[in-house]
């Protein structure tokens, strides 16, 4: 960056001011129209000063990798993400953020029972249906139907939940969670099912896949990114609102608030 100042005569000069530079790595294109936003304002109006620039990755794992390399410098995650950046990536976290959780719709009735002692609020999944589907209104009803998670990497919308009802015996075991989950729902869409990192031993069910609307070729439910259109939490609504699944896993509470209108937590 240049910047122009006057010397003691009273001509201007250049002087060459360097920033050290920040860049943060995300993967989904709304997201890095947000970062995009959010840099230009860190740009002029955050102090000490720093040149803040935008990474675009393919998926989570990619926003890692680009950190591990020295490509980027920082990235949001969170849960089972966090464990996958310190023990795969080398990466460490270096901030979190406390949310007021008080400013979720209906907070009082419906989520303030689920808060630790400290006051913070458990994430938890929560399972998504149309209010015009009158045959899913319990975890049983939801055997043989169609399901839409949010991706094979994020733990409340796949692993956690199909593990508690497996453990609630809603779910009858059948080998491992994704052999399990494969006998009890007809079809899914599970993004990334079939990546090596989750299907060391290629024994997950090709039905977990079924629901997924990637390019067609051999490896789009290997991939875990946005290529899928199905992937993400605003893919698991798609997913639902296209009429592809009956149900839907998504994660924390908040969501809550971005679903009034169209779907209704069961």
């Amino acid at each position: 960056m240049e910047r122009w100042r006057r010397n003691g005569s009273g001509w201007r000069t250049r002087q060459r001011t360097r920033y050290t530079t920040c860049s943060l790595v995300c993967y989904e294109p709304m997201r890095d129209e947000k970062c995009k936003r959010m840099t230009t304002e860190f740009n002029y109006m955050v102090n000490p000063r720093l040149h803040w620039s935008c990474v675009m990755a393919s998926c989570k794992e990619s926003c890692m990798e680009e950190i591990r390399h020295g490509h980027a410098d920082i990235m949001t995650a969170e849960g089972e993400e966090i464990y996958t950046a310190g023990k795969m990536h080398d990466l460490i976290p270096i901030m979190s953020v406390m949310e007021d959780h008080r400013d979720i719709p209906d907070y009082d009735t419906k989520f303030q029972k689920y808060e630790e002692k400290d006051g913070n609020l458990k994430h938890y999944s929560i399972v998504l249906v149309k209010k015009t589907n009158r045959d899913v209104n319990n975890f049983q009803d939801m055997s043989q139907r169609k399901s839409c998670h949010s991706g094979v990497d994020t733990q409340a919308t796949f692993k956690s939940p199909i593990c508690s009802l497996i453990h609630e015996g809603v779910i009858p075991r059948a080998g491992n969670v994704y052999e399990s989950a494969g006998e009890f729902f007809q079809e899914s869409c599970v993004p990334g099912v079939q990546h090596e990192k989750y299907n060391p031993n290629m024994t997950n069910p090709e039905s977990l896949c079924k629901l997924c609307k990637g390019p067609d070729d051999d490896d789009f439910c290997e991939t875990v990114s946005d290529k899928e259109p199905y992937y993400g939490f605003t893919g698991t609504l798609k997913c639902l609102r296209d009429g592809a699944g009956d149900v839907a896993f998504v994660h924390t509470p908040r969501r809550h608030g971005e679903l009034r209108g169209s779907l209704s937590r069961v």
